[in-house]
């Protein structure tokens, strides 16, 4: 196809059409202000320009220039995109009446490992846990109980009844499948463990380092830097805010300036990712665990 002439390449015979965004019957049979509106759309929608000096053309060469552009492989694969988009983001369905509290559990489980990646969620001490903020924005390993997993699966999957009247209704997370998913042995929560937060880059034993915001699969520790500006590898200067070499740093967060090494990790972290405002909004309180620096 080419974008800058508005041509359609190759021009695909009619018989041989499998796939069309609309149509090509619909496409005969509409009005004229349609017909222009639909290449609006595709310009708009599907960044596939008009054709060149389409505002002298005939409605009819529109016309037949639209059955093929609603054709074309860059209009299809846009619309692909945007359907697979929408599936993602849409919400599971679980409904509460008469079924099994178990079949629930597996459904409920089953939606958070798939939202699960990149990790929010683990396993520490046969615990679900999560990286959490407390009120002074100081990250901490907050144990999941049945008041925080509730608020996640609240936010994950629209949860229905049917009342009485044969009326679909909205509902809530049972309580007696938050419990059932906490009282899982831990292997079976499908989560990875989590060994402690750090606000440093990780070291890894061949030499490479964790430098991405996230979870670190060989260490199992779950790496947010103090600074959302990742420090500079040794080597590299870095600028003193103070303008000097005497510039003071924030309290925790490690300075790794020219000709030194990175620091060690010291057990302390933030929460962030996509997941991260899903699992944030749950309530209830959390305790520090074991590998959280205490304050």
């Amino acid at each position: 196809m080419s974008a800058d002439a508005g041509t359609i390449e190759p021009a695909v015979p009619d018989e041989v059409r499998a796939r069309s965004l609309v149509p090509l019957s619909t496409i005969d049979g509409m009005a004229d202000d349609q017909v222009y509106g639909w290449i609006q759309t595709l310009e708009r929608d599907y960044n596939l320009p008009p054709p060149e000096n389409s505002e002298f053309m005939p409605v009819e060469d529109l016309r037949a220039w639209l059955r093929e552009a609603v054709c074309s492989t860059q209009v299809l694969a846009v619309h692909d995109r945007q359907q697979a988009e929408r599936e993602r983001c849409r919400q599971p369905e679980i409904c509460t009446t008469d079924a099994p509290t178990h079949e629930m559990a597996e459904e409920a489980l089953a939606v958070l490992q798939v939202h699960n990646e990149p990790p929010e969620v683990f396993a520490r001490g046969a615990q679900l846990v999560r990286a959490a903020l407390d009120e002074k924005k100081d990250l901490y390993i907050q144990v999941i109980g049945e008041a925080e997993l509730s608020g996640i699966l609240d936010r994950l999957i629209t949860w229905t009844r049917v009342s009485p009247k044969g009326q679909m209704r909205q509902s809530r997370p049972p309580r007696e499948v938050v419990k059932d998913i906490l009282a899982l042995p831990a292997v079976e929560w499908g989560v990875p463990p989590l060994a402690g937060v750090t606000r440093t880059p990780i070291f890894h034993i061949d030499g490479t380092i964790h430098a991405t915001s996230g979870y670190d699969e060989q260490t199992g520790l779950y790496y947010s830097p103090d600074d959302p500006v990742r420090p500079p590898l040794p080597g590299s200067a870095r600028p003193d805010p103070q303008g000097d070499a005497g510039g003071v740093d924030r309290p925790g967060a490690e300075t790794h300036r020219a000709g030194e090494g990175l620091t060690l990790p010291s057990f302390r972290s933030e929460h962030s990712g996509k997941f991260a405002g899903r699992l944030h909004g749950a309530t209830g309180e959390g305790s520090r665990a074991a590998g959280a620096r205490p304050r």
